[in-house]
């Protein structure tokens, strides 16, 4: 035999060898129950030994579930659809009228807020120079950080509706 035959000879029974090896792998494995009460899982057989009322169990294959089949190239779907054909669609014209009544909306309550806040921190001011009133000055901070956050939420809610 040549010295390349020889070569690949040994490479293929070393590669079977190991794959006869890897098939020989147990299928089986014992339950067995300690002194203790409790259970022991092992595939040595020596070791099930040690223990009593082993019990022998066969591997199951594992389960295999294979990802369903999706086509090579998919068909040019229609515009997608919002709802069923009787929801009520509104024209373009209409959806601008509608934000623009939103976003003064908005804005005359952003003003609100500010004008409020502005009054809040005049009132905190007072407060803390008359020692008299410094039981409110507790309250006032919390109205101060609501009317803040306030503002800040009727900012974010314009300029999403500016992004639109």
């Amino acid at each position: 035999m040549t010295r390349v035959f020889r070569s690949v000879l040994a490479v293929l029974l070393t590669a079977f060898g190991l794959a006869a090896g890897a098939q020989a792998q147990s299928s089986f494995y014992f339950i067995c129950e300690r002194e203790d009460g409790g259970r022991h899982l092992t595939d040595n057989e020596a070791d099930a030994r040690k223990y009593k009322n082993c019990q022998r169990k066969e591997m199951q294959p594992p389960a295999v579930v294979m990802p369903s089949q999706r086509p090579a190239s998919r068909p040019a779907a229609a515009a997608p659809s919002p709802g069923p054909a009787s929801f009520p669609r509104i024209e373009p014209a209409e959806q601008i009228s509608r934000d623009q009544g939103r976003r003064q909306v908005l804005e005359t309550e952003l003003r609100a807020e500010e004008t409020k806040c502005a009054g809040l921190r005049r009132d905190l001011g007072e407060a803390e120079r008359n020692v008299a009133a410094a039981g409110r000055l507790a309250g006032l901070r919390d109205d101060i950080a609501r009317c803040d956050s306030n503002m800040v939420s009727i900012r974010q809610e314009l300029a999403r509706l500016r992004a639109m």
